[in-house]
């Protein structure tokens, strides 16, 4: 290995594993941030099992992270003198990075944990820029190689993402664990690939490799192009009724549309001729006049109409003679046909007003196409027709913003109107490359979208679920021990011990689950345990029946993690209420005896809980506060009541917001019917509109969840809630058809319509 290489690799290798130890040194204070504000026990276990799992496996992924690194500069010295082809191959995909395009179909997980190195990467790539092309250069002229790039460079983010997933993939820890290191590891170690390769192309500049070298700044390719059309084979093309442009099928459908704009007999000579150079030319023209690209289209938005082009054509014109020469009138009709067309598309309310201004700089564009290619009005596959159609649909729940200029979908559609109207000319191909680019671009947000819109879900899901416990569980409490007389010790551990039990059990095994109905017998158990005897043979029965019921109950108050204390004070007023009177009857007294032995071997297991200690605890707490008798018994309460257990409300005593015999059953219908995935505008009190998606209908209907189109959580309506706002015309479902297609079927239903009119109501006829 040549000695600057071999100075430089120890250097980079060194830096990298000082960041990584300090990256290690932030995690715990991360992961005990996250656990102290989580919102669930779960959450925060979820937290505190990764900490542990990754202070256990650090060592293993420095040690393999470093060693790694290392690797990376060897295979690039023995690669060296090997062409680019032959370097790939021999390296067999070590150093491969990762890529959204190479994705197949896998777990979502996995499809996260891609998202997100491939996130990391793209911002990383985009930072280094000039400092890693420069580097690689240098690299290159070295080794005398030509192969060192991005993909392979042991300095490249792709490289040190794809040692720290295999170094790291034996993490046993949550998808949510895992991306929060992650992100420690973008913030903590690839931020510092700037320094890194600072001080590499430092030492290659102090060893004499390309001192005067100053790279260059990488830009990305905004689209790809197909080979220009010349106008010869345009010309060729379009005179041509049997080529793909202008088939027999489109000169039938244009001729329907020539029809009904007033022309009822179709030259086809006239369809197949190019338009007049002259005419290409005036729309440049208009385009200039209307300062695309600069501006709103002047009065479009405002009006609900489009840009009236004619006039505009005619002004731009130095004498009459020369409009009528440039525009046919087979022109005009293509013109007023584009103008229809968008003024149906600039009237769709599905569009938030940024985005038709966006759209409405795609009119000249469209006309000057309809020109060159009238397939563009009957073929539902032309790439331009399914550009603005992709471009619609990505915008349907789009939300206005302060700052559209800083919203990537605003700013993706506004490149692409950019481009179009700078770049586009004769070349339709144009059209392609644009659609193919934003095809892929709403690819990659809808995948983030979707993970975030899965995350949503599945958190109002649990929502969902622990009501549904938390209201069981409140039923199962308050039908067992409402108007029953109970010492208050047996109505504190239902209510405020073994109600947690229930609750976990149903949260994590069902109401059908065999633990379910054994927790729910056991509120039985105990109530039936701590209720006064009336013989002999059922007092002996209640102590040999305590050990079990002990066992049961030390084994559910440890599922919970109870605090010990209070869990002490617990078994104490059990044991005073089991234990604390003398009996008469020897029997009664010798089966009292063991069942109080078996108990404290039981209870002795419990952690941090000793029968012993718990028996010397003062009964002055209990005693003071009236809870026992002069004997030492606890007393009974004489009725429980809803007050007595101080528990939550029942749901289905809560006041409804809206009633349901003021709904139409119609519009209830219609709300059921709305299926998940449907977007819809709910039109706030300040006449603000919300464009979201219905992502999820709880399984009783009760409750129906929107999100944006990021995903995110916007709107929860209950079933009556979101039929009311059907009713009430402050919730509108939008279509989802393509939107130049929907544009078109309109355009030519609106003059069928005017043709019948005018058919049945001729001029002058005294109707």
């Amino acid at each position: 290995m040549p000695a600057p290489l071999s100075s430089i690799a120890v250097s980079c290798a060194d830096n990298l594993q000082t960041l990584l130890r300090s990256m290690f040194a932030k995690v715990d204070d991360t992961f005990f941030e996250l656990a102290e504000k989580a919102r669930a026990n779960t959450e925060q276990t979820m937290y505190f099992e990764a900490l542990r799992e990754i202070r256990v496996k650090r060592s293993g992924i420095e040690n393999k992270f470093s060693q790694d690194i290392v690797n990376a500069f060897e295979q690039l010295n023995n690669n060296r003198r090997i062409d680019r082809k032959a370097s790939n191959e021999n390296q067999g995909g070590e150093f491969e990075p990762l890529s959204l395009d190479k994705l197949t179909v896998v777990q979502n997980d996995e499809l996260e944990l891609s998202l997100a190195f491939s996130t990391m990467i793209s911002r990383a790539e985009d930072r280094l820029g000039n400092k890693l092309a420069q580097l690689n250069t240098r690299l290159n002229t070295l080794l005398g190689v030509n192969y060192i790039d991005d993909c392979n460079s042991p300095f490249s983010p792709s490289i040190a993402c794809k040692i720290m997933s295999e170094a790291s993939e034996n993490l046993d820890i949550d998808i949510k664990g895992r991306l929060v290191f992650l992100k420690l590891f973008e913030v903590g170690v690839l931020h510092g690939l700037d320094t890194i390769c600072d001080n590499a192309n430092e030492a290659l500049i102090m060893a004499g490799v390309l001192p005067d070298y100053d790279g260059y700044v990488r830009e990305r390719n905004r689209h790809n192009r197909s080979a220009p059309v010349s106008s010869a084979g345009l010309d060729s093309q379009l005179a041509r009724p049997d080529t793909p442009g202008i088939s027999g099928e489109h000169i039938e459908s244009l001729s329907i549309l020539q029809q009904l704009l007033g022309q009822p007999q179709l030259n086809v000579d006239s369809v197949a001729q190019p338009p007049n150079p002259g005419l290409l030319s005036l729309l440049s023209g208009v385009r200039n006049v209307l300062n695309i690209n600069k501006a709103p289209v002047s009065g479009a938005i405002q009006s609900g109409n489009s840009v009236d082009i004619l006039p505009i054509l005619k002004s731009l014109s130095d004498k009459p003679e020369q409009f009528n020469q440039a525009v046919r009138d087979t022109d005009r009709e293509v013109i007023d046909l584009v103008a229809m067309l968008f003024d149906f598309i600039l009237d769709d309310r599905n569009l938030a007003e940024p985005m038709k201004v966006l759209v409405s700089r795609l009119q000249i564009p469209m006309v000057r196409l309809g020109l060159l290619d009238r397939a563009l009005f009957s073929k539902r596959s032309h790439p331009a027709r399914k550009l603005l159609n992709e471009i619609a649909s990505a915008a349907l729940g789009w939300n206005d913003v302060k700052e559209p200029e800083k919203d990537p979908l605003y700013c993706k559609i506004q490149d692409i109107t950019e481009i179009i109207n700078d770049e586009f000319d004769e070349d339709t191909a144009l059209f392609e490359g644009l659609l193919e680019e934003f095809i892929g671009f709403i690819d990659i947000n809808n995948r983030k979208s979707q993970l975030i819109e899965k995350r949503t879900k599945e958190e109002e899901e649990g929502k969902e679920k622990v009501d549904e416990a938390r209201s069981m569980v409140q039923k199962i409490i308050n039908g067992y021990l409402i108007k029953r007389e109970l010492p208050d010790v047996t109505i504190a551990l239902l209510r405020d011990y073994w109600s947690k039990v229930l609750f976990l059990d149903y949260v994590k095994n069902g109401p059908d689950s065999e633990s379910w109905n054994t927790a729910v017998e056991m509120v039985k158990k105990l109530i039936w345990s701590a209720e006064p005897k009336s013989d002999n043979k059922k007092c002996i029965l209640m102590y040999q029946t305590l050990p079990g019921l002990y066992q049961e109950l030390c084994e559910g108050l440890s599922s919970i993690n109870s605090d010990p204390i209070g869990t002490t004070v617990i078994l104490r007023q059990l044991d005073l209420l089991y234990f604390g009177k003398e009996l008469d009857e020897p029997r009664d007294a010798s089966v009292a005896a063991a069942a109080a032995a078996a108990i404290t071997n039981i209870v002795n297991d419990v952690p941090n809980v000793k029968m012993d200690t718990a028996r010397k605890i003062s009964a002055s707490q209990q005693e003071n506060n009236g809870q026992l008798d002069s004997s030492g018994i606890p007393v009974l309460r004489s009725v429980v009541t809803a007050d007595t257990l101080n528990y939550r409300v029942d749901e289905a005593n809560k006041k409804q917001e809206f009633n349901e015999e003021d709904i139409d059953e119609s519009v209830l219908t219609r709300a059921d019917n709305i299926e998940v995935g449907a977007w819809v505008r709910f039109t706030e009190q300040n006449d603000q509109n919300v464009l979201c998606k219905l992502a999820l209908k709880m399984k009783t209907k009760t409750k129906h969840i929107f999100v944006d189109r990021r995903g995110l959580k916007v709107a929860e309506k209950s079933r009556l809630g979101l039929a009311y706002s059907l009713q009430c015309g402050e919730c509108e479902i939008l279509e989802e058809d393509k939107i130049f297609d929907r544009a078109l079927e309109s355009v030519i239903s609106n003059l069928r319509d005017r043709e019948e009119n005018l058919t049945s109501n001729p001029v002058g006829d005294p109707a």
